[in-house]
């Protein structure tokens, strides 16, 4: 009995092991389906995913496309109308060079008279109290244009203007060298375009800084005391000298050599001759007293 009973656990045994090798194949088969499966589903994703990308990036690249299709043809527009705008400008400039020579002629005559004028003001006293007419005329000497009647006009009356202050005696405040070097601020009294004094003291004029500086050596006192007599004046008519050369004699006058100075530059001849004239004189004057006495005691 014991021997039939293994005998049926065996056979049991033995049947029920190839059952459940069945049942884990199934399993294992319906695994690696389902599994497989789920790499078809995600592939199929992924290439869903992928298509719709690509073809979001060619309706991009289709609308880049496009816009950059448009901008060629604007900047053929614009780059036919930038030709034609430059043609049309050509010809407008030949048209304008050849219609405008006389106008050219003259702009260039305007500027010429212009540095001639600018030339004459700048060394003229009067601009020591109208300084600012050089700017001026320097803006009409530079400019690249056209002159308009304005400019024409404002020449004109730069003219009219130093004729009219060169026949005035007037008084201004401005600034003035003095021998110290200081600048001081004086009452200048300006007689036209020829000289101008402050304090009895003659002036002369430099163009470079338009400023008045006194004159290292002053003219003879009596023409002081012209000058001292026409600043007190109030009104009416007063003698004055004049510098018709407009400061070039008083100029002069500061270069030429005092007495003093005569004599030093002479040397020794200068100061031998001064000696034997001194001694003329004061023989003459010894022998005058002589002869006077002489002829007194001679009337006694």
């Amino acid at each position: 009995m014991k021997w039939l009973r293994l005998a049926v656990v065996t056979i049991c045994v033995v049947l029920s092991q190839p059952a459940l090798a069945a049942a884990t194949l199934d399993e294992l088969v319906a695994r690696v389906r389902e599994e497989s499966g789920k790499d078809i589903r995600f592939d199929q994703a992924r290439e869903t995913r992928f298509i719709q990308e690509r073809d979001q990036q060619q309706a991009k690249l289709k609308v880049l496309r496009n816009e950059l299709a448009d901008s060629n043809k604007k900047a053929d527009a614009y780059r036919n109308t930038y030709q034609a705008n430059e043609t049309r400008l050509t010809e407008l400039d030949g048209q304008i060079a050849s219609q405008a020579g006389e106008l050219n002629d003259l702009f260039a005559m305007v500027q010429q008279n212009a540095a001639e004028i600018g030339s004459l003001l700048e060394r003229s006293m009067i601009s020591a109290q109208f300084p600012e007419r050089g700017a001026i005329l320097t803006r009409v000497i530079q400019q690249e244009s056209s002159v308009s009647m304005e400019t024409l006009q404002n020449l004109w009356l730069m003219l009219i203007h130093e004729m009219h202050q060169t026949g005035k005696v007037t008084r201004f405040s401005s600034p003035v060298i003095t021998l110290d070097g200081e600048e001081k601020t004086q009452t200048v009294t300006r007689i036209g375009a020829f000289n101008a004094v402050a304090d009895g003291k003659f002036l002369r004029f430099l163009p470079d800084s338009l400023k008045l500086v006194e004159l290292a050596r002053q003219p003879a006192a009596r023409h002081q005391n012209m000058a001292q007599a026409l600043e007190q004046a109030e009104e009416g008519w007063r003698a004055m000298a004049v510098d018709p050369s407009k400061g070039a004699i008083l100029s002069l006058l500061v270069q030429s050599p005092g007495f003093i100075e005569r004599v030093n530059q002479s040397g020794a001849i200068g100061y031998l001759i001064l000696i034997i004239g001194v001694t003329g004189v004061l023989i003459v004057l010894w022998r005058g007293l002589f002869l006077g006495a002489t002829w007194y005691r001679i009337k006694q």
